[in-house]
């Protein structure tokens, strides 16, 4: 049954090269290909990979002369991430979605999770990344030739235990199918070696070579034992001997760290949690969630992307936490605001007043929400705290109001939901608009005394709005 057809493929195990290359005779037909001569480590791919099983896979790489290194990511593995979700995810949907609606089937809750996401895949999303696959596809093609193959982990880790916790599976599916994606995206066959092991866990490499159709792989089979060598074949106890590289290599790194100068104070994980969200808001706020990148933010962070992704489990999930700390800020201090044994038209008007402090203050805000703005909301969509924050200050309003239309102070024809929105607008529009108004009307928008004049002005507008004798 077809899966997901632009990436669906035949695969196959063996215990050994002349079986591998027996049953490709079978499934594959012929094809006029010169074989591996050359092989470029993937740089990147292998910080991917846990620090012990990247140092033994190296150590097989250092053995067999691998000397070329090279970097395919291009410092974002996160958007070969995404566009190997949406896309994957739209061929499931349209093979399967229609059976799912029909039968409804009763899946677990992972599973039911993962279908979910593809059903909100949309068109407009198909049309966005399905230009970038091809992109990368050709950055992919373009760093290999005839008879050159990449060299990269198979799989990040070890196999995880039964006992793995969400974060660890979340974790290791994210470094896991970026790894695969790389083969996927551009339509590239590849062979997974196994070369080496950590303790009695098979570790093993995976390579892949520029083709045009996937049957052409055929003739690489045949270069396989004379390009890695030949650890099948032989008793199983040679064959680990063999895959078992250790100690020189990991106890070089660990002198080098012991030796190392400084260190960095250690940090307790809420204050790396902490860190990573404040890079992580100057880092989307500037350049969105699709520009932002991993590197900068733990760069910026003082920490590494295993600490990033052991926090927060991906990179959309961290832009969903962004949204709620930058949004969580506001409302606590609104919160904190001592209004409400005020006369209640003034404690609206100090409402209006802090919140266009806070805006002009807090520009990173004022641009994830313009951000947000548009993508529809959809990464917003995600998180439950957003809705649940914004509550109490809704009730705050409505209490400030209710007391005022009681007191025959205030309009009686007025929403609070309307009036809060009313009031937001009127503290940023001139904010997320800055840029194109100040050139359309040759007039600096961001000036000191021109913002007061436009904030009394505002603050005019809303007290008449308010006022018992206004017209409507």
């Amino acid at each position: 049954m077809p899966f997901s057809p632009s990436y669906d493929t035949v695969g196959w195990f063996a215990r050994d090269v002349t079986t591998l290359n027996r049953v490709g005779d079978v499934l594959l037909p012929k094809a006029d290909v010169a074989p591996i001569r050359s092989l470029r480590l993937v740089r990147d791919a292998f910080a991917l990979a846990d620090t012990q099983v990247a140092a033994i896979l190296r150590a097989s790489c250092d053995a067999l002369g691998v000397s070329d290194e090279m970097t395919l990511f291009d410092d974002a593995p996160d958007e070969w991430l995404e566009c190997y979700r949406v896309l994957q995810g739209a061929d499931i949907w349209q093979q399967l979605g229609p059976w799912i609606r029909t039968a409804q089937p009763r899946f677990g809750e992972a599973i039911a999770a993962r279908f979910a996401d593809t059903s909100s895949i949309t068109p407009a999303d198909i049309a966005r990344w399905a230009p970038v696959r091809a992109s990368l596809a050709a950055r992919v093609g373009a760093m290999l030739g005839d008879g050159i193959g990449l060299v990269l982990p198979t799989a990040p880790c070890v196999a995880l235990r039964k006992s793995a916790g969400p974060a660890t599976i979340s974790d290791f599916y994210r470094r896991a199918l970026t790894l695969t994606s790389i083969a996927g995206h551009a339509g590239l066959p590849q062979i997974s070696v196994p070369v080496g092991s950590r303790g009695q866990m098979p570790r093993r490499p995976v390579r892949f070579r520029r083709t045009g159709p996937r049957s052409r792989f055929a003739r690489d089979r045949k270069s396989l034992v004379k390009t890695w060598g030949r650890p099948w074949g032989k008793p199983r106890e040679i064959q680990r001997a063999d895959m078992t590289y250790r100690d020189s290599t990991l106890d070089a790194a660990a002198g080098k760290r012991a030796t190392s100068p400084q260190r960095r104070p250690r940090r307790s994980a809420e204050q790396n949690r902490q860190e990573i969200l404040r890079a992580a808001t100057v880092e989307f706020a500037t350049h969105g969630l699709a520009g932002g990148r991993v590197s900068r933010i733990v760069k910026k962070a003082g920490t590494n992307p295993r600490m990033l992704y052991e926090c927060f489990g991906s990179k959309t999930a961290l832009y969903v936490a962004t949204l709620e700390s930058a949004l969580a800020a506001l409302r606590t201090e609104e919160l904190t605001l001592d209004v409400e044994h005020l006369d209640p038209l003034e404690g609206l008007l100090q409402l209006f007043d802090f919140m266009n402090r806070h805006f002009e203050r807090d520009g990173h805000l004022v641009s994830l929400l313009r951000a947000e703005n548009g993508v529809k909301a959809r990464y917003m969509k995600k998180s439950p705290r957003i809705h649940e924050m914004s509550s109490p200050v809704l009730a705050m309003t409505e209490r400030l109001l209710n007391r005022g239309i009681a007191e025959g102070k205030l309009h009686p024809d007025i929403d609070p939901l309307r009036l809060y929105v009313m009031i937001a607008a009127l503290s940023q529009f001139h904010l997320t608009n800055v840029h194109t108004l100040s050139s359309m009307f040759n007039h600096d928008l961001s000036d000191k005394d021109w913002r007061a004049k436009r904030r009394a002005d505002a603050r005019r507008m809303l007290a008449s709005y308010l006022s018992k004798d206004a017209q409507r």
